[in-house]
């Protein structure tokens, strides 16, 4: 009976030591991420694919959700590396809105000629 008793004590204390460690490795999935920025910023023709992807993958990490148990070092080279990736971003998102002004300049333009807009303002 107290064999019985010491191995239910063990099973105790093993599932509550499991219950407290992490399911997850921090440093892989800060490295992981690191990856993905890194391959972004060096690709020529991004698509908002590519953005999203990483978007998907940073949501599916849920480090953010984990913040609070990392180590200063940890916490400062997530936030660079979201940095990084945030740059890409704003910088992609840059390159269509530009691409927008473009077309809508070329139909105000296209537009203008076809009503001989031109010719009323002189």
């Amino acid at each position: 009976m107290k064999l019985f008793r010491l191995f239910v004590c063990l099973c105790c204390l093993l599932a509550f030591s499991a219950c407290k460690q992490r399911t997850y490795d921090v440093e892989s999935d800060i490295r992981q991420l690191d990856k993905l920025v890194t391959n972004l910023e060096q690709k020529q023709n991004l698509t908002e694919e590519d953005i999203e992807q990483v978007e998907a993958t940073i949501d599916g990490l849920h480090i953010d959700d984990y913040i609070h148990d990392l180590t200063e070092e940890q916490a400062e080279e997530y936030g660079r590396i979201i940095g990084r990736f945030a740059k890409v971003a704003v910088k992609q998102g840059m390159k269509e809105v530009n691409n927008s002004m473009d077309l809508v300049n070329g139909l105000l333009k296209g537009l203008s000629d076809e009503f001989n807009l031109d010719d009323e303002d002189e």
